[in-house]
């Protein structure tokens, strides 16, 4: 009856909202680095695997990874990957966020801050090259 309908409803949906049905990413943070493409990639993978976010996919060729983060109570999150790349602009590295549409943009653009804060700390640490 109506329990079956909901259930079948509530499935639907969350199959909908899983990564691998998701068309494309939303875009939710991008930043460029005055660093060449190679030192801020290197910077990424060495940076990105903290607060239980951990690299599941990695492409050197392309410079993208994508990272999942866990689901969190405190902070609101679904849990969910996010796809990071790395691309040579005018002025450096551009690096590009986008969440799976899982959680909120405003939650996915958080994690993304906290990623981009960690990467331009680390590069701060490191001699200009261009």
């Amino acid at each position: 009856g109506c329990a079956e309908l909901m259930l079948a409803s509530k499935v639907a949906t969350l199959v909908a909202a899983t990564p691998s049905s998701t068309a494309r990413g939303i875009e939710t943070n991008r930043l460029t680095f005055p660093y060449p493409p190679e030192v801020v990639w290197v910077v990424i993978v060495e940076v990105v695997e903290r607060h239980d976010r951990k690299i599941v996919d990695r492409n050197a060729d392309s410079r993208s990874l994508r990272v999942s983060y866990p689901f969190s109570w405190l902070k609101n999150n679904w849990g969910g990957t996010l796809t990071i790349t790395c691309a040579a602009s005018e002025f450096g590295t551009t690096v590009t966020i986008m969440g799976d549409g899982r959680d909120a943009v405003v939650r996915v653009r958080a994690i993304g801050d906290e990623v981009l804060d960690d990467v331009g700390s680390a590069l701060r640490r490191q001699p200009r090259t261009l």
